[in-house]
């Protein structure tokens, strides 16, 4: 179905929004709300409600965000554990990547494009089209398309147009409408209840047979001529330069600071820099293991081990994005950091080279972080050790005397 590659692209976004919410939510934590002169609106926080804002277009992280009674012109992009948008009317589309996945009551002109665990679009909304995928997806909206990917989905809303669905498990409520084509691909065939109203119904049962496939895409590849496997080195690069570009937008949104202050350290501190860099790839898995060894320590070796792996995955998209306006001075900072990623993607695919430019990425990325928390923690000491001899100071004067 072709509805799997759309499923496909939509999880490789969407998933990347996901892996990188916490992150994004530590950069934006010392900004937790805040309005650009486009009146775009940005937010962050552990327990977030925006309510009654307007705005153009609003992009928020964090752990619980619930946008309610709100107005955006445009879009909306949200990553964290539990997202709800609720009684608000958006201009554009909504994008969410989270665990639990919630829109009431909304107004959507564009669609609801949405990646998570559970995913719930309840009968009072409605929108465009919704692009769905994840464990478990509930529609009892209005929408005229419908794509979803998840273990069971359940339909029980009004289609105006057509429905693809790929699941284990698919449900059709006595309340479903589909005008168009039902295109359904499952173990089993659902059974459509007597209320139901579908168009037309088109079912494919799902044959489990992975060895087979993976025994065929091996023999394919092995005759693939030297135009076909340039084809599709050209497709893969254009493949992630779009997806690791949605992400230099997400950083440069909601990290810039960052962004900048890594360009500028990579001149001032180039060797600490990369030297800290090195020294956290080769130690921090070794510090990792001792702590698991430890009950005490498993949380902190967890926690370490996950972000390390997280700054391994973004450490291209990081670099491009930071060094892209330093070395595109002429260009708008937001399309020389998109540019700086799409230049770095191209090399990645480079033999030899390639590999040179993800470990001096990883090494750029890693650095900056060991060298911005100690800094910072540097700039935390001076300032106590200055209010300590401000405190001793008349002391010191009165013995002098």
């Amino acid at each position: 179905m072709k509805s799997k590659r759309r499923i496909s692209i939509i999880t490789l976004l969407m998933t990347a929004v996901l892996l990188l919410s916490s992150t994004l939510t530590v950069w934006a934590a010392d900004t937790d709300d805040y309005t650009d002169t486009a009146n775009n609106y940005y937010f962050s926080g552990e327990d977030k409600i925006v309510e009654g804002g307007v705005f153009f277009s609003g992009f928020g992280a964090g752990k619980d965000l619930k946008v309610q009674n709100c107005k955006s012109d445009d879009s909306i992009a949200m990553a964290g554990l539990n997202l709800t948008v609720a009684d608000s009317k958006i201009g554009g589309s909504v994008y969410l990547a989270g665990n639990g996945i919630k829109v009431n009551g909304s107004d959507v002109k564009g669609n609801v494009i949405a990646a998570g665990n559970s995913i719930s679009v309840d009968s009072d909304t409605v929108c465009n089209g919704v692009l769905a995928t994840g464990r478990e997806v509930t529609f009892d909206g209005e929408a005229k398309a419908l794509t979803a990917s998840a273990q069971t989905v359940v339909v029980n809303g009004t289609i105006e147009g057509d429905a693809e669905i790929s699941a284990e498990k698919v449900e059709i409520g006595d309340g479903a409408v589909v005008t168009g084509n039902l295109k359904i691909e499952a173990k089993t065939e659902p059974i459509i209840p007597a209320g139901a109203k579908i168009g037309e119904l088109e079912f494919e049962k799902t044959v489990e047979d992975q060895d087979n496939k993976d025994s065929e895409k091996k023999d394919d590849e092995s005759t693939y001529t030297i135009g076909q496997r340039f084809a599709k080195a050209v497709k893969s690069t254009i493949y992630w330069s779009v997806a690791m570009a949605v992400i230099g937008l997400l950083l440069f949104a909601f990290g810039r600071k960052h962004l900048e202050q890594s360009a500028s350290m990579v001149r001032e501190r180039t060797g600490a820099m990369f030297g800290s860099g090195a020294i956290a790839l080769i130690t921090v898995p070794i510090v990792s293991v001792i702590c698991m060894i430890t009950v005490i320590g498993i949380p902190t070796a967890m926690i370490t081990a996950t972000m390390y792996v997280l700054l391994i995955c973004v450490s291209v998209t990081f670099a491009g994005a930071s060094l892209g306006p330093v070395f595109l001075k002429k260009m708008p900072a937001l399309l020389a950091s998109v540019l700086g990623i799409v230049i770095l993607e191209v090399l990645k695919k480079i033999p030899y080279v390639g590999i040179l430019i993800k470990l001096a990425a990883v090494l750029y990325t890693m650095g900056y972080f060991i060298q911005y928390i100690y800094m910072g923690r540097t700039k935390k000491q001076k300032r106590e050790n200055v209010v300590e001899t401000a405190e001793t100071l008349p002391e010191l004067i009165e013995e002098h005397k």
